[in-house]
């Protein structure tokens, strides 16, 4: 059995048959490019710099913590299923009885997670600076395109290999408790990077890859890559263990 050509295989029969999922999730993706916009025009482009209320900055924050970290997956119905029926719990009970190794069914999903991430980075970002373009922003426009992508696929991967742990790894109903119970970390984060930086994180990064270009994006995606290893690790030992059908 070639693990790595079955998990491709896997990966792939699941991006076809949701791919109108991943089709609504490009047109949501498009409003939060706009939505992104429009808040970072609110700050003055002679600085990249303070917000015109502490409201504005913490909302933009927190907004883009909370939609950037979901670029890796296809919203399917699954997702709002998940707590009454146990969605994920139950497709993971039906790969059971196919030939398929844990090793097979977790690779697949990252290798998934991975190819949807790629498609809905390379759209975010391409739709954001469209938008600059036709805005004549010019001070935002001098952001460094790959590196600037780079840094929040980065965090994508390194936020999307908890919530791949959740979403393989535990019940139904103790993931959406999860996803609740870290809308209360993203709120502090939010307030705390804005009282840190006195800045929203979005356009601080700005200064930071305009400093240290692509090296801090590549560090990124290398401890987001680390982090989906583990990830990837510890779900196979918990799937091996993991009752099914309890």
């Amino acid at each position: 059995m070639n693990t790595f050509k079955d998990s491709c295989w896997l990966a792939l029969d699941e991006i076809k048959r949701t791919w109108i999922y991943l089709a609504l999730g490009v047109v949501f993706y498009l409003y939060s490019v706009i939505m992104i916009n429009i808040m970072s025009s609110y700050y003055d482009e002679s600085k990249i710099g303070a917000a015109s209320s502490i409201f504005e900055g913490i909302f933009l924050n927190f907004f883009v913590l909370a939609i950037i970290q979901n670029l890796g997956f296809i919203m399917t119905r699954r997702y709002f299923h998940v707590g009454k029926k146990d969605s994920f719990t139950k497709q993971l009970a039906y790969l059971k009885l196919l030939p398929l190794s844990t090793k097979v069914i977790v690779g697949s999903r990252m290798i998934q997670f991975l190819i949807t991430l790629l498609i809905m980075t390379s759209f975010f970002f391409i739709a954001y600076y469209t938008l600059l373009k036709i805005g004549n922003n010019k001070i935002l426009m001098e952001i460094p395109y790959i590196p600037f992508a780079l840094f929040w696929m980065g965090y994508a991967m390194i936020a999307g290999s908890l919530n791949l742990y959740w979403e393989l790894g535990v019940s139904g109903k103790a993931y959406l408790r999860n996803c609740i119970i870290m809308c209360f970390p993203y709120v502090a984060i939010s307030v705390g990077m804005w009282f840190w930086l006195e800045n929203s994180f979005w356009l601080e990064s700005i200064r930071w890859v305009q400093g240290y270009g692509v090296l801090l994006s590549l560090s990124m995606v290398l401890v987001g890559v680390i982090c989906l290893t583990i990830s990837s690790k510890l779900l196979q030992n918990k799937l091996d263990r993991r009752d099914l059908h309890g």
